[in-house]
């Protein structure tokens, strides 16, 4: 028995259009704005890296944010699918190999530091009501 390829690949096509149509999910509505100031465990501000808000559970992205020199951040959430999305995300901050951040370095407990382990003992809630975060982190 011959098959032939194109037919089975327009039918799986065909077939798939439909399995898609009528979701029922509803749209879910992005945050417009996520400030806040980042602190060492010691309660002083980080200068410098990038915060990491990675989302627990679910499909959202992850949200970076540049962290000033004084400990400040801003997150402004565009429109649409890249929009900043409600709910719990884990804390990291995000170290490149400059100076600054090498030593920098030293005063961030390692879990923290490491993205891949998901180590980190610190979340954060977005809600879409505005959100104004400290975010101190724990001792190593």
């Amino acid at each position: 028995m011959k098959i032939n390829v194109f037919a089975t690949a327009a039918v799986a096509i065909i077939f798939g259009g439909f399995v898609g149509c009528g979701s029922t999910q509803p749209a879910v509505k992005g945050i417009g704005k996520v400030e806040g100031k980042v602190l060492s465990p010691s309660g002083t501000p980080i200068a410098g890296g990038t915060l990491v808000l990675r989302p627990k559970g679910g499909i959202r992205r992850a949200v970076t944010a540049e962290i000033n020199t004084n400990g400040s951040f801003v997150i402004e959430g565009a429109t649409g699918n890249d929009s900043v999305l409600p709910g719990e995300y884990e804390v990291y901050i995000a170290l490149d190999d400059s100076p600054q951040n090498q030593k920098l370095s030293q005063t961030i407990p390692l879990k923290y530091q490491r993205l891949s382990d998901e180590d980190s003992d610190l979340s954060v809630t977005l809600s879409d009501n505005g959100n104004e975060l400290l975010v101190k982190l724990n001792r190593g």
